[in-house]
């Protein structure tokens, strides 16, 4: 079975159990994972207390209509990869070609440079002294069904967002945000009565795409730091 939205909310949940945090926790997450971490922060007040979001923060919104495309194509990409899980053996590549199809394949883009750097923990060779490899990531990470929202409900749960947050966005990064969603979010987190005290709310843009903080760290992490001092 494939994972589903809920899967990675638990998992949130699950690892503050295992780890016995019983302190309001600090939460960074980049694309995919500042969209679940969001979630969850709206949906438990008090459990996170600073939340570093990089080039992502509210989920996904779709048109009404959009259900009639989006529907069919989930169902066709979720049998492709139920395919790929009953497969024995997973694909192979060289070095060469795993390289190239990251470089192409990543969305938002990815430099050669930080491709190698994640390939120093992605790979294994399929047998020693082959010069093949295979992945060893889970593959269903790799697709996630969409959980639909509308306008109403994200701007509810931008609206109980009680967290203090750094938002960092890239100026070249993926635009999936609806314009009237990313105009409002700032001000309606800031709109919240219920959050305690003065909270630090930051929203920035840094020149660069979409995995920034893998291939431009100098430029993120400065903002970091500051935001957690």
């Amino acid at each position: 079975m494939i994972y589903q939205l809920p899967d990675c909310l638990i998992l949130i949940a699950r690892i503050i159990r295992h780890y016995k945090w019983t302190e309001p926790i600090h939460y960074m997450g980049h694309s995919l994972g500042s969209i679940m971490g969001f979630i969850f922060a709206a949906t438990n007040p008090g459990v996170i207390d600073r939340f570093i979001a990089i080039d992502a923060l509210t989920p996904m919104f779709f048109k009404k209509d959009e259900i009639l495309n989006l529907v069919p194509q989930l169902i066709h990409d979720t049998l492709q990869f139920e395919h790929k899980l009953e497969m024995k053996k997973p694909p192979v590549y060289t070095y060469e070609e795993i390289v190239e199809r990251m470089v192409y394949r990543t969305v938002g883009g990815l430099d050669e440079i930080s491709c190698k750097v994640l390939l120093s923990r992605g790979i294994c060779e399929a047998e020693s002294g082959s010069g093949l490899f295979h992945f060893t990531h889970d593959i269903r990470v790799q697709y996630l069904p969409i959980m639909m929202f509308d306008t109403n409900q994200i701007s509810i749960l931008i609206k109980n967002f009680q967290s203090q947050i750094l938002h960092i966005r890239a100026k070249q990064g993926v635009p999936y945000e609806q314009e009237f969603i990313r105009r409002n979010s700032e001000d309606w987190i800031r709109s919240n009565t219920e959050a305690k005290g003065n909270r630090d709310i930051v929203f920035i843009e840094i020149d660069g795409l979409h995995h920034l903080h893998l291939s431009a760290p100098e430029r993120v992490a400065p903002h970091i730091i500051k935001f957690l001092q």
